[in-house]
């Protein structure tokens, strides 16, 4: 019963020895002293233990194994908790399936930090938010090289940020015999085509854009969002605004620099 025995005597039998493993389960040596450096304060504990059971754990097979079951500890109570009782900033537990790292009360989060880069990785404690190499995301996943000056992502599009000082973008790889896609659903087009494509297929080197449901459209726009061309569901091509039922409809004058050749003569 180590509540009966005293920090003299406790630090007088482990001086000196090294434990091959130790077991705690209820006993509270929070404030005890071993080597002569106090346990629970701001210095470690000068004792070499080779393994560490903890919480009924009676055969540890790491370095700090805490419980038996695969439920170890909870949100209120984690396994192993840095800070406060209710406002701790880092907290490690498990349940039947999962296992959790949580910051309970913390503004910033949980931060990844690297050698060389310092901060690589942080997840915002307001919003959840995810930012690679910045503190500060401005989406659901903001992956930043480099400042790109004062701007921020549109409200409408900031699921996914990437952002540089200099060329920016994304890049889809796949082998030479497959297909790459991005692809644009929603409930009522649930299935395997979705709404929309924009498609490579690698081994014919051939480019697809365009709407995977009846009736859909396809436009261009240049200028302040104005529709400059539109291919409708039933492959008519509109130039300008005519919405037209022929296969091309111009709204203004036609320039040829060449023959215009029709393939059919309706008089």
């Amino acid at each position: 019963d180590l509540n009966n025995v005293s920090d003299t005597d406790l630090n007088a039998a482990l001086t000196g020895n090294t434990l091959a493993s130790l077991t705690i389960t209820s006993a509270d040596i929070n404030g005890g002293t071993i080597d002569g450096t106090t346990i629970g304060a701001s210095s470690a504990a000068a004792a070499n233990f080779t393994t560490v059971g903890m919480d009924g754990q009676a055969s540890p097979n790491a370095d700090l194994h805490i419980g038996t079951a695969s439920a170890v500890g909870d949100a209120t109570n984690p396994a192993l908790q840095f800070g406060g009782s209710t406002t701790y900033r880092l907290g490690m537990y498990t349940d039947a399936e999962g296992g959790y790292i949580e910051n309970k009360n913390g503004d910033n989060g949980l931060i990844f930090r690297v050698k060389t880069a310092g901060e690589a990785m942080r997840i915002d404690g307001g919003t959840g938010h995810i930012g690679i190499n910045i503190s500060n995301p401005d989406g659901t996943l903001h992956v930043h090289t480099a400042s790109a000056g004062t701007v921020s992502a549109s409200s409408q599009a900031d699921d996914l940020v990437i952002e540089n000082n200099a060329e920016g973008g994304m890049t889809i790889i796949t082998p030479d015999d497959q297909s790459a896609r991005i692809r644009f659903t929603s409930p009522s087009t649930n299935n395997d085509v979705g709404g929309a494509t924009i498609f490579y297929r690698q081994n014919i080197n051939k480019m697809s854009i365009g709407t995977a449901v009846s009736g859909g459209k396809m436009a261009i726009l240049s200028g302040a969002g104005n529709e400059t061309i539109v291919c409708d569901s039933s492959g008519n091509v509109d130039i300008g605004s005519p919405a037209g039922s022929e296969k091309l409809n111009v709204a203004g004058s036609i320039t040829a620099d060449g023959y215009i050749y029709p393939t059919t003569d309706n008089g």
